[in-house]
């Protein structure tokens, strides 16, 4: 009897949980869609009024012009250098999923190949908003081991070339080891949401700035300090 109840309970239960992740899934993608319109928000600022703006704080920064100018600048590098890895990663995981696509003939592979593109900008689940429903679609009609193949190829290297890609293109604009990006770049998306992608970077330059300039402070000190003269007996 109790599992004859399970059963007749089970398509109740399902609705339920697909209902409330149907819920958690539209709440992460309008919070997501903020933060990216945010983002992007700020993005268009930085690129249009970037050299008026930073000629205005390095009046205002307890800081002499050079030090100033050039912490400034680093954030202003980072900032555009993640939106080269961001555009890198896009077309890198939209490549490789429309090559995957056509490779297994999926229908429409160029134009989802696109759209998993748009969608690697999504934190979390990314490219698995393209390749996991083909896969789904594939193994649907028939063809088990095509959709096997697809999510393997999704997981093992769409997913993770952005682990590579990014801090490689990050690195090569702000000098930075791509191992330390990537912790910044996770810490910031772990804690910030998307915008943290920006933000952990810009935070390593900042304090990559400062400890250059305590750096140098305290080499200029010890060279003006007087030489200590050793008393005579």
């Amino acid at each position: 009897m109790r599992l004859e109840d399970a059963l007749a309970n089970l398509p109740g239960q399902v609705s339920k949980f697909l209902l409330a992740a149907g819920t958690r899934l539209v709440g992460g993608l309008a919070g997501f869609a903020g933060n990216a319109i945010l983002t992007f928000l700020i993005l268009f600022f930085v690129f249009r009024d970037g050299h008026t703006a930073i000629e205005n704080v390095t009046s205002i920064l307890p800081l002499n012009r050079d030090q100033a100018v050039r912490l400034l600048t680093g954030i202003r590098d980072s900032i555009v250098a993640n939106l080269y890895g961001i555009l890198a990663v896009g077309f890198a995981q939209g490549l490789l999923t429309g090559a995957a696509l056509a490779t297994l003939r999926v229908p429409s592979a160029l134009l989802l190949g696109l759209t998993a593109a748009v969608c690697s900008l999504i934190p979390i689940v990314g490219t698995m908003l393209v390749w996991l429903p083909a896969a789904i679609y594939l193994m649907a009609t028939g063809h088990l081991w095509r959709g096997i193949v697809l999510i393997l190829w999704g997981a093992l290297v769409v997913a993770t070339v952005d682990n590579i890609i990014r801090p490689l293109v990050i690195g090569s604009k702000v000098e930075f080891h791509p191992l330390l990006l990537l912790f910044a770049l996770l810490g910031g998306l772990q804690v910030f949401g998307f915008i943290g992608i920006f933000i952990g970077p810009v935070v390593i330059s900042v304090i990559a700035a400062v400890i250059n300039m305590l750096r140098e402070e305290l080499t200029a000190s010890f060279k003006d300090a007087p030489p200590s003269t050793a008393s005579i007996s």
